[in-house]
């Protein structure tokens, strides 16, 4: 199924009922669909509105954390793909508040430090807000990176 399929279905089906066709819960399906937000593909960062909203209409919590994580990922490669979603009535809270509480440190450290950069190129008067509104999110994750003792290790608050 392409991108193009999905935002079809989503104009004359519920969020709820395409995610149903979708069978997330095929085998590898919804990690493919994820991986493909994730990497920050224009067409596929346009399935996100109708996709999170079936998400979140779920049973399945996995699926919106799921979203929240491939947002925050495809943040650094395509910020003013993600940051138009917030135009869209996607919450950008999660993607800008880096949803990644089991990663290394020092990756962690380099993600944010990417996705702050790429916000930066952002130049657009639409996404100033957004934009701005992102960056303080993820500098105050920066900060609980952090440790009060010698400023440099630490676990996100």
């Amino acid at each position: 199924m392409t991108p193009e399929d999905i935002n079809r279905a989503c104009l004359t089906r519920s969020s709820a009922q395409v995610m149903e066709a979708l069978d997330p819960d095929r085998e590898g399906f919804w990690d493919l669909v994820i991986a493909r937000i994730a990497s920050g593909s224009e067409p596929w960062l346009q399935t996100v509105p109708c996709l999170r909203l079936g998400a979140v209409m779920s049973d399945n919590p996995e699926y919106v954390r799921d979203m929240d994580r491939a947002l925050a990922a495809a943040l650094p490669v395509n910020p003013v793909g993600v940051l138009a979603l917030a135009g869209r009535g996607v919450s950008l809270k999660a993607a800008c508040s880096y949803p990644f509480p089991d990663m290394d440190v020092a990756l962690a450290r380099a993600r944010i430090g990417d996705a702050r950069t790429a916000l930066e190129r952002v130049q657009e008067e639409r996404y100033r807000t957004d934009r701005q509104v992102c960056e303080l999110r993820l500098g105050k994750v920066a900060e609980g990176f952090r440790s009060p003792a010698d400023g440099t290790a630490g676990t996100p608050r």
